[in-house]
């Protein structure tokens, strides 16, 4: 994986996978990993670590669910290979998905045109991840 481009999709129905030209990115360690990148991708700003934590282990007390985002934090990292840091804006308090706007634009476009789910449906998809 390199640099976000317009060849850059996500396919989230049937087998999840990250697909950028020839190469496709379909081993995630756990599919909490999948949850952080798809719910990372449909948010507008910055996400607290906190919230994050607090949103994919939600049976879990908050210092144990954010050493959880740490570990998949580095899944997602080291899935997303040397395009990690300019894919991904993580501070002490917040993580960001950068090509979020590329992303949705996209999303959008195939949902106008009947071709795939808008991020409404694609909300509802990844409830059940986040369990």
């Amino acid at each position: 994986m390199t640099q976000p481009s317009a060849s850059t999709t996500l396919t989230l129905f049937g087998q999840f996978g990250l697909h950028q030209g020839a190469t496709t990115l379909t081993q995630f360690s756990y599919d909490k990993v999948k949850a952080l990148l798809f719910y990372l991708l449909l948010q507008r700003e910055p996400v607290s670590r906190a919230q994050l934590a607090a949103l994919l282990w939600p049976e879990q007390r908050l210092d144990a669910a954010r050493t959880n985002l740490r570990h998949a934090l580095h899944s997602l990292r080291h899935a997303l290979g040397e395009c990690a840091e300019t894919w991904l804006t993580v501070t002490r308090q917040t993580i960001a998905c950068v090509p979020r706007r590329r992303w949705l634009g996209s999303a959008r476009d195939r949902a106008r045109t009947g071709a795939d789910a808008g991020p409404d449906e694609a909300r509802k998809v990844a409830e059940p991840l986040s369990r």
